[in-house]
């Protein structure tokens, strides 16, 4: 199941820019200039500017599924150009720490495999016994469908 994203803490500052104006008066340009005064004047950064982004194209594709507006003026907005993620690796004191704090067996283990193999807490916990490879001299986990849309063995 895909779990929808919560935009709901964004919805003040859309409801303060937009919340008086008729929907033809939401055009691209005046997207365009909320979007670009979020970024320049109050300095967010371009990730957080485009879940405002995101959440005016929903509120617009949402009202013309349902016949009750006919274009998204959202849609030539284009997304701001995000920075790459950094990787972030604990070190060895911290996952020292990490171990010691937890004295449930049961998330101790799912923490060790989590942080040995690189899955993702879902797709370990939607593996079947099956998937997992114990024997050979090199055990792995199987996962044929992944969020990024590419199988691995971890």
């Amino acid at each position: 199941m895909k779990k929808t994203p919560n935009f709901s803490y964004l919805l003040p500052r859309v409801r303060d820019e937009f919340g008086r104006a008729k929907a033809r008066e939401v055009t691209t340009e005046r997207v365009q200039a909320f979007l670009d005064r979020l970024r320049d004047e109050e300095g967010l950064s371009a990730s957080s500017v485009n879940k405002y982004r995101t959440i005016l194209n929903s509120i617009f594709n949402e009202a013309a599924r349902h016949g009750r507006y006919d274009a998204n003026p959202v849609q030539g907005v284009h997304q701001f150009r995000e920075p790459p993620g950094r990787d972030r690796f604990l070190s060895i004191e911290e996952f020292r720490l990490l171990l010691a704090k937890c004295k449930d067996p049961e998330l101790r283990t799912v923490i060790l495999v989590l942080c040995l193999t690189t899955l993702r807490l879902r797709e370990l916990l939607n593996r079947r016994w099956s998937e997992v490879h114990l024997d050979g001299p090199a055990p792995f986990i199987s996962v044929p469908h992944t969020k990024t849309g590419v199988p691995k063995k971890t």
